[in-house]
């Protein structure tokens, strides 16, 4: 692993041009990534999350290197509807918090988690790893991705229940794809093909949009794009915006939570697709009509 010298706090933007704070092996293959101002490797925020994650599930501690495999266990065996009720507390504590920075915002500045992530892997480019999250095989994957993620499944079309939690905040809320072109503030990204926004929505019956999440994807090829000579990549945006009251604090864990759950798609997208239980060719036809920007699809 390689850290190179951090970079001041950017928009999303910006970031799309920068070097990468940290460039490191995970699983054989290359991950560079930026975003958080604490610049680590993946697994040390993960294992942060993880003990947070099994702190709030009332487990008792776990050192470092069985942490993930004790915490995947634990939550195998609750049903959604026990974390739910588990949680329940959590979430109307989320739910008031949402609630206030909604209120304390101004409206006219907002302010977003980012992640910046270039994934080197054999066989996930643009296309791969858009389609991938169309797959079941993703919905399935969710609880493994994320150390805080406990719930997620289809509400109706392009809409998903989650609860998950970052920063020991736990919120119960519906992501829900939206026209991107709605928000002023998201950047541009023009060189990137593929983009996706969709609404965070509280599920306590308010429907108070309280974020966006902001995805673009572009293929990129050797030193012109950082990589080194002969190198391909998919470069990944994640970012997470909300209004200009969200605590800085906040946000910052946040940035770490989507580092670690884009590298863990990635290399989910990788097994699903080596393992044949995805296919490319049966989600490419879905792909192109949500996304006819992307590449391969004709606009």
């Amino acid at each position: 692993m390689f850290v190179k010298t951090l970079l001041p706090a950017l928009g999303l933007a910006a970031l799309s041009h920068a070097a990468h704070d940290i460039v490191e092996d995970i699983n054989g293959y290359k991950f560079y990534h930026s975003g958080p101002t604490h610049a680590a490797t993946k697994d040390e925020y993960e294992l942060s999350f993880c003990h947070t994650a099994l702190s709030k599930l009332g487990a008792p501690p776990s050192d470092d290197e069985n942490c993930l495999t004790t915490l995947r266990a634990l939550k195998a065996s609750y049903t959604p509807e026990e974390f739910l009720s588990l949680f329940d507390k959590d979430i109307r504590g989320a739910d008031t918090t949402w609630h206030a920075v909604v209120a304390n915002s101004t409206g006219t500045s907002h302010v977003s988690a980012n992640a910046d992530v270039v994934a080197v892997v054999p066989g996930i480019n643009s296309v791969s790893f858009a389609a991938y999250y169309l797959s079941s095989y993703a919905e399935k994957s969710y609880q493994k991705i994320n150390a805080e993620h406990y719930i997620n499944r289809d509400d109706g079309l392009l809409k998903q229940e989650i609860l998950e939690g970052w920063g020991g905040v736990t919120t119960h809320f519906t992501l829900a794809t939206t026209d991107r072109s709605q928000f002023e503030y998201l950047p541009e990204l023009s060189d990137f093909p593929i983009k996706v926004a969709s609404d965070k929505i509280l599920r306590d019956g308010s429907s108070a949009v309280f974020g966006v999440v902001d995805i673009a994807l572009k293929d990129i090829v050797g030193p012109e794009a950082g990589l080194s000579e002969g190198e391909k990549g998919v470069h990944i945006l994640s970012s997470v915006w909300y209004g200009d009251g969200a605590p800085k604090s906040f946000v910052e864990v946040e940035s770490q939570h989507v580092v670690v759950e884009i590298v863990n798609h990635a290399l989910n997208a990788k097994a699903g697709y080596d393992s044949g239980e995805i296919v490319l060719e049966e989600l490419v036809g879905a792909l192109c009509g949500l996304m006819p920007s992307a590449p391969g699809c004709a606009a």
